[in-house]
Order: C-alpha cells, then sequence, then structure tokens
C-alpha cells in the first residue's frame, strides 16, 4: 500500500513539474514574440508624437567589442585586437566575422554605429542594443546597426573610498576610456569607403567617443594622437548623432577641444552651439 501510494505522488509531482515546464515555455515564447515581432505582427510605434509605421524590416546587426582591447596605450596595435560579430537571425545568435567581413557589407546598406553609455557590461550594455535595435524597424529600406561595446564597466570599487570618491575617479578614468575609443572608431570610419551614408552616434560617454572619433578624422589631435590620414574635409556620406553627450556644449566649437568636425560644414559656429544648449 505504501509503496503505491508513493509511486502516485511521485507521478503526481512529475505532473506538476512537466506541466510548470511547458507553461514556462509557453509563456517565454510569448513573450519573445511580443519583444521581436514578425512582419505579420508589427504595428505602430509613437516617436516624437508622429505614428509611424513598424513594420519595415529589422537591420542587420553587428557587435564591435573593445573590451579586450588597450585601453590607454598601444592603440595602434590593439585595434588588431578589436572583435567582430554579426547576429544570424536565422539561428538566433551572433556568429564570429572579421574586420574584411565587416567592410565588404558596407556599400550595401547605410550604417548606423552607437556607443552606449558609462557603467554598463557588455550584457547590460546588449539591453540598450536591443531596443536600438527594435526602433530601427521603423526606417524602410535596408540598414545595419553596428553596437559599440566598450570597457565601461566601474573601475573602482568602494574600498579604501568614500563613495563620492569613487564615484568622481570612476567618471574621470571612463571619461579618458571614451576619448581613447573615439580613436579605435576613427581608425575603423577611415577604413571605410563611406559609399552609403555613415552616422556616428552614442550616449551620456558613448557620445564622448562619436565626437572624439569625428575630430580624429577631421585632422584633431587629443591626448597626443593624431589620426594618419585625418583631414578637415567635408565628408558627404559621415554623419554624427549624440544623445545626452557627457561633456560641455562649447567643446564642439572653433577653439575648444572637439572643435574639428566632418558634419555638414565642418564647424559649428558659437552662436550655433548657444542656441543648441
Amino acid at each position: 500500500m505504501n509503496d503505491t501510494l508513493i509511486r502516485d505522488s511521485l507521478c503526481c509531482r512529475l505532473l506538476r513539474l512537466a506541466t510548470i515546464g511547458l507553461l514556462t515555455l509557453v509563456v517565454s515564447a510569448a513573450v519573445a514574440s511580443a519583444q521581436y515581432c514578425t512582419p505579420d505582427q508589427c504595428d505602430e510605434c509613437n516617436l516624437w508624437n508622429c505614428n509611424q509605421n513598424c513594420c519595415h524590416e529589422l537591420p542587420e546587426m553587428w557587435i564591435i567589442n573593445t573590451r579586450c582591447a588597450p585601453r590607454c596605450r598601444n592603440l595602434d596595435a590593439g585595434f588588431d585586437c578589436i572583435t567582430y560579430r554579426r547576429y544570424d537571425r536565422c539561428c538566433g545568435r551572433f556568429v564570429k566575422e572579421s574586420l574584411a567581413s565587416f567592410l565588404a557589407q558596407e556599400d550595401s546598406m547605410p550604417t548606423l554605429i552607437y556607443s552606449h553609455g558609462n557603467s554598463l557590461g557588455h550584457k547590460n550594455a546588449m539591453k540598450s542594443f536591443w531596443q536600438v535595435y527594435e526602433k530601427l524597424r521603423c526606417c524602410p529600406g535596408k540598414k545595419r546597426l553596428v553596437c559599440w561595446s566598450w570597457p565601461a564597466e566601474r573601475v573602482f570599487k568602494t574600498e579604501g573610498l568614500r563613495v563620492r570618491e569613487m564615484i568622481a575617479k570612476n567618471l574621470r578614468i571612463k571619461y579618458v576610456y571614451s576619448e581613447y575609443q573615439g580613436y579605435y572608431m576613427a581608425k575603423l570610419v577611415d577604413r571605410m569607403s563611406l559609399t552609403q551614408r555613415v552616422m556616428l552616434s552614442g550616449h551620456s560617454y558613448g557620445a564622448i567617443t562619436a565626437a572624439a572619433a569625428l575630430h580624429y578624422m577631421g585632422g584633431g589631435c587629443l591626448k597626443g594622437l593624431t589620426l594618419e590620414g585625418g583631414a578637415a574635409v567635408e565628408r558627404a556620406n559621415l554623419r554624427g548623432g549624440i544623445i545626452s553627450g557627457a561633456f560641455d556644449f562649447d567643446m564642439m566649437i572653433p577653439g575648444h577641444r572637439r572643435r574639428r568636425k566632418n558634419i555638414g560644414d565642418t564647424q559649428y559656429s558659437r552662436q550655433d552651439a548657444e542656441e543648441m544648449a
């Protein structure tokens, strides 16, 4: 009798676990379906109080990871340490690629290079990248999203430091890192043909990287570094987009730190900068 009751109890438990597992799979599939709409399930999205059709194709997605490259020195040699991965939608994962394959795809579609903000490890940076990926569905036509993952995670801990000191030290060192990242980005874009439109963009400290890259390409100098071949000339298909940049507005006007630009007219005037502020 006891053996029968034990077997029945185990069967009930296994049945409950199987049911819970099945429900979990169903819920996960529903969430994934809601997060990444198929062409038959897309709808409208509201951007800047303007409803736009979000039924266009998703972009090609690349991850450029500089976290294993040198952060402050030996940057020319460190450029070869940068890794490239492309998202394969057919198998739902990132596949390893090369710089050559990245450059080979450039001629077929416009490219948005986006650099994330401060304090993000790669896992959290990916969350922001996926959000941009989904929003780009509002843009018609083929396009490519290049996500710039850089060493923005916290360097200094609280051991031996007050919280305020720890925050200040992390902000300063990450500011240094982000400008050096601009050199990596400039070296990459300098190898692109720019036959299609390319936009360098970033949020917060990532915006420093984008602005510094444009500055290097314009022939500017930061931290004693200059880009070979950099020149203050107009590049018709090169643009920049700054989102809540972690720097003062006057850094991008003549006579200031990042005065050399490649965006349409090569420089902003002081009046333009004051109006933007």
